[in-house]
Parts: structure tokens; sequence; C-alpha cells
């Protein structure tokens, strides 16, 4: 699957007409009670489980691209693959889930035309469990009908709810929060913040550099495991860790938290810890209003909180 192009204006009319008409069951729910939750331009949700469909008759799927491993919690993680022409959408979600999701075909793929890509963010609930999970996706044609399913496995393992150095923040009320994490100085001398815009103290890079890190790269690097109540889409967790599971670099580190959001609450009690090794950072708590989110609430925003140096 190469690079995509946009997508021809009328598959993308027709990818409008079938979320609207024949793919069935859409609505206008955000899916927040789904074990998986997907997110980009033009997904629904539709509150019913994907089931297989022997003998379907609809565009195939030709690949998909997922996160062989997961951990509950687990935001920002890329699905992606591609479908036959003649595809508008394609159905995604897991086996034995309480919903699934409609996603309208993003592009034509350079590489293996006439395939169409799609392509969206996924994140994963608390509550999955352990062990083997499957990933079902189906495309969907332009008069609503559907192709065979294709299935892919992942696992999901331990939550990383601890490391050699966890920050940790939660708050008492439905108000969306965000932690922020600047850290040490990377090897150009720049800084790096570890925020819901950007979930990992490794730096981005091109498709020619290597594209998406992978698990074990994450591994290695600060990463944020949940932007909890994001845009004020209440998820019940109030909480937000950033982990390093092996030491992080030495250097000064500054932790803020903002707020985002009150979400139609009046105030927001937080409290926000630290733990490196066995040794503990401390313990600081305080209380957000309206009048708190008036700021900006890109990187570098929030309320300074504490700092601690790693040599």
């Amino acid at each position: 699957m190469g690079i995509a192009r946009p997508i021809p204006a009328r598959l993308a009319r027709a990818a409008a007409l079938c979320l609207a008409a024949s793919c069935g069951g859409a609505t206008s729910q955000t899916g927040i009670e789904a074990s998986l939750r997907l997110s980009g331009a033009g997904v629904q949700y539709v509150p019913a489980p994907l089931v297989d469909e022997p003998g379907a008759l609809g565009p195939a799927v030709h690949g998909v691209s997922a996160s062989g491993h997961v951990f509950p919690g687990a935001t920002g993680r890329s699905i992606g693959g591609a479908v036959a022409e003649g595809s508008a959408a394609v159905l995604i979600g897991l086996d034995g889930d309480v919903g699934h999701f409609i996603l309208p075909v993003s592009g034509q793929d350079l590489d293996n035309p006439p395939d169409l890509n799609f392509s969206a963010q996924a994140a994963f609930a608390q509550t999955l469990s352990l062990g083997p999970h499957f990933l079902r996706v189906s495309a969907v044609a332009v008069d609503g009908t559907r192709g065979p399913s294709a299935v892919q496995s992942f696992a999901v393992d331990s939550s990383p709810v601890s490391g050699v150095l966890t920050i940790s923040l939660s708050w008492d009320t439905e108000a969306d929060l965000d932690l922020h994490v600047v850290t040490s100085p990377s090897a150009d001398g720049k800084t790096i913040e570890l925020w819901s815009g950007s979930r990992t103290t490794l730096l981005p890079r091109s498709a020619l550099e290597g594209g998406a890190y992978t698990d074990e790269e994450l591994a290695t690097a600060g990463v944020l495991d949940f932007d909890s109540n994001s845009q004020c889409v209440v998820d019940g967790r109030l909480t937000e860790h950033a982990i390093w599971a092996v030491p992080p670099t030495p250097g000064h580190y500054l932790v803020r938290v903002d707020a985002f959001s009150m979400c139609g609450q009046p105030a927001a009690h937080w409290t926000l810890s630290g733990v490196l090794g066995d040794t503990s950072l401390g313990t600081f708590a305080g209380v957000f209003t309206d009048s708190d989110t008036r700021f900006a609430h890109g990187a570098g925003a929030g309320l300074s909180v504490f700092e601690f140096d790693v040599f």
C-alpha cells in the first residue's frame, strides 16, 4: 500500500451517499461504550456488533494495517488498509464488541491502482480484556452491498501504568484536563513536550525516515497513555499518565496541567504526582474553574506545578 492521492469527487459523493443512506445503522453517538473507538474524517458509529456475512458479494478488502500489540487505554493508534475499486466505505469493529464504525475511503493507492485506501486513528477502552482480539473489516460498495470480511488478530498486553518514571494526573469531574511534561533537550538542543498533541518524546519522522514508530521503539520513550475526556467526549477515566518504561534522559523536567475545557462543570479538583524509581517526586493538588480555560491550549500551555532533575 503506497502513498495515497485525494479521492476523486465522484467517489467522495458515493461515500457520502453510503454513509447517509446505504451503510445502515449509523447514529450521532460517539461510540464511547465500545472497546474500540475510531476518529477521523467522516467516521460514524453503529451501535451493533459487526458480524461476518458468509458469501458476501461486495468489494474485497485487500489489506489491513494495524498494531499487533496494544494495551488497555491505548490511544493514537493507526488503522488503515486497502480495498477494491468501487468501495465507498469500510466497516470496522472488534469481534464481540457492542458496536462498530463506518469509515469512508480516503484516496487512491498509487502503488496498487485502482485500489482505494482507508485510514483512521484508534483508541482502546481501559476495560479491554487482556489476550488475543480480532479486528474485522469489510468494504461496502456505492450501492451499500457489503463485501467479505478481512480479520486481523492482535494481542492486548498489560497497560504500562508504571515505569522508571511515572507522572500521574487525576481529577474529579467530567472536565477535559491535560497533562504536559517538558522533557530534556534533544540532541539538537530543542526541548520536547509530551502532551495530548504529541504523545511520545520521540521526535516525528517522515515516511522516508521510517514512518510511524513501532511499539518496540515507543517502549524506549516517554509516552502519554490516554487523553481523557478529549474534546469533552466523556470516557469516565479522569486520569492521564506520562510513563517512561526505561530510564529517562538526564536533564531538567517541568510538569504542567492545562484546563482545556470544563465541559459544563463548575470546577475540577485535580491531583498531580510523580515517581522516579523508588523516589516520590511529590503530590500536588489544585482546582480549576471556567476562568482557567481562557488561555491557549497547545504546546506550552497550562499551569506549571512542579519540576525536577534526572541525573
